[in-house]
Formats: structure tokens, sequence, C-alpha cells
């Protein structure tokens, strides 16, 4: 029996950026294109992270009927979503993560929670697409703002020629 579901991480494109130390996330949109039996998401994972804590207590485990949608956008406060991040404190500025969600579920010819019966069960995956914090926030000198920066992506940190001119203008 061909059962099907569509699964996608939100924003459309799963890119996603914050600063370091920030918690952001995604939201997801589920769907249960059938139009007869009841689909019970069951395990939410995700590959590895490499600049961040992931959190996957934002899914909500939807059991969908029949047709049905949810659509839950990524909200840190009221802790909904597809799945957090907390960026680590020391994230390079520029750097990139990327990889996939999946989502693994039953089907159902009724309620599951009042005497449906177990048919089958399913999975699908989706690219979480890339993540990063973003570049530097402008500043008021760009011969300055130009020297910080390849100072910080090229060396990692805030070298003594990126303070000297930093210093020698005026900028903190």
């Amino acid at each position: 029996m061909p059962f099907t579901f569509t699964f996608a991480a939100q924003p459309a494109g799963g890119s996603i950026s914050g600063l370091p130390g920030a918690t952001v996330g995604w939201g997801y949109q589920l769907v249960n294109t059938d139009t007869l039996n009841w689909f019970v998401p069951t395990q939410l994972n995700a590959s590895s992270f490499s600049i961040g804590s992931p959190d996957a207590s934002y899914f909500d485990f939807p059991i969908l009927v029949p047709g049905a949608a949810a659509v839950v956008a990524f909200d840190a406060a009221l802790h909904t979503g597809l799945y957090g991040v907390q960026i680590f404190p020391f994230a390079l500025p520029g750097q990139i993560d990327s990889g996939s969600f999946s989502l693994s579920g039953e089907w159902w010819s009724g309620d599951p929670l009042s005497g449906g019966t177990f048919l089958q069960a399913a999975d699908v995956a989706c690219r979480r697409s890339r993540w990063k914090w973003p570049a530097l926030p402008p500043c008021r000198c760009r011969a300055a703002c130009r020297c910080w920066r390849w100072a910080w992506f090229y060396c990692g940190r805030a070298s003594a020629i990126a303070r000297k001119a930093r210093s020698s203008l005026g900028l903190r």
C-alpha cells in the first residue's frame, strides 16, 4: 500500500542564521496526503551538528487525520518548531553547517488512540540545508572593517593588525 506524506523544514530551503550563543531553529510543514488513513510521527532524527548544540524537544509529533497538514514555525520562546540549535559561543563569523532531518512514522486505518488499526511504518528525509551565523555587523569605516574582517576570517581572531587599524580610526 503506497501511503504518502510530505515533510519539509521551514523556512523554505532550510537556511537559518544566528549569533554565537543564540538559539535558532527550524519550523516544519508536515502533510498527510492520504485521504483515508491517519499518519502518526514516531521518531525524528538529524544528522550531526558541528557548530552548535541541537535540541529535538521542539517537535510536537502531531497526529494527522487523512488529508490534514501541520505547519509550525520555530519559536524559541514558545518552544515550537521542528528542531532548535544553540550556536556555540566560540563559533566564528561565516561558519556554515549543513545536514538533514528524517522523520519516521506509522499509518493507521483510523484514530490510533481510539481503536484504529496499525497498517505499516513509513519514513522520509528532508534537507536541513545550511545554517550559519552572519558576518560581522557594518561599521563606520570601510577600510578598518575590511582589515578587521580579513584578520578575523583568515587568522580566526582579531589580530594585532586589526586592533591597530581599528584603534587608529577611533573604533573599539
